[in-house]
């Protein structure tokens, strides 16, 4: 009896510290990102930090294909369809990074859901976002990563702020709760 107990302990902590090690060449993982979710984990926490405190730029680019394209939707009005900006990952860290890195800006994942097939990961994240003193804002990133070297690298974002009073969606029943730091308010 104990021996058992000892032994469900252990497989759940076993568990646990498997989600935030990322598979170096892990096999399809059905309804997991097999790993894909560690490398926007390290995303996340890339972007934010205290207001003055400057990012690291080249880890960041590191994270994304050459050929990567992000898409930011907003909606202008009820009446006015959704306006998109497109960028390159150098045109996020030199426009985005810097504003960020001014208004103290944080930003973490709520909850991942992700499917895998071979070297190619699609992820949907509720995150939310805020800067200094700021209150917290939801938003959904949509993102495909491929497996390119052993590496899980961002090939697309495309994302969408909620309005500020929006209710945040509910985790899909099998979204994985992220291994990701908690960052303080």
């Amino acid at each position: 009896m104990i021996r058992r107990r000892l032994l469900r302990v252990l497989g759940v902590a076993v568990a646990a510290a498997t989600l935030a090690v990322p598979a170096a060449a892990s096999p399809d993982t059905g309804n997991e990102a097999g790993g894909a979710d560690v490398t926007l984990t390290r995303f996340f926490s890339l972007i934010s930090g205290a207001k003055g405190e400057r990012r690291d730029r080249e880890t960041l680019k590191g994270l994304f294909r050459s050929d990567a394209q992000f898409m930011y939707a907003r909606r202008v009005s009820e009446a006015e369809a959704s306006a998109a900006t497109l960028a390159s990952p150098d045109s996020f860290i030199d426009v985005l990074v810097p504003m960020y890195e001014r208004a103290g800006r944080r930003e973490r994942p709520r909850w991942m859901h992700g499917d895998t097939k071979g070297d190619l990961a699609v992820i949907r994240v509720q995150y939310e976002w805020w800067d200094e003193g700021g209150k917290p804002i939801q938003g959904m990133k949509f993102v495909t990563l491929v497996r390119d070297g052993g590496a899980w690298k961002i090939a697309f974002m495309a994302w969408q702020d909620d309005a500020p009073t929006a209710e945040a969606p509910e985790a899909p029943a099998a979204a994985s709760r992220t291994a990701a730091k908690q960052l303080p308010r």
